[in-house]
């Protein structure tokens, strides 16, 4: 087949919109301050990550979009693509 199983689709303040070919699942933004939106450089890079992990492990793609929502979230608050993720080695 040639065509993508899913697509996911960011909408910045709008959410996001995860789509297969059975259902169109769409997450509403968590809402920051906007004190606390830094930076949303890598937003998407994470958002596309934690998708692919999602799928990886086959979860729900509710699942799936509430852990894109806080990875993006989080992603967000810091300077840099990465600001939030800490050296494990």
């Amino acid at each position: 087949n040639r065509y993508a199983k899913n697509v996911l689709c960011t909408l910045g303040k709008n959410g996001l919109l995860l789509a297969n070919n059975h259902e169109v699942i769409h997450r509403p933004a968590l809402v920051l301050p906007d004190h606390m939106v830094v930076d949303t450089l890598g937003a998407g890079d994470r958002a596309h990550a934690v998708t692919l992990e999602g799928l990886l492990l086959k979860k729900q793609g509710h699942d799936i979009l509430r852990d894109v929502a806080h990875g993006t979230a989080s992603v967000i608050q810091h300077v840099g693509a990465h600001g939030d993720l800490r050296p494990t080695a």
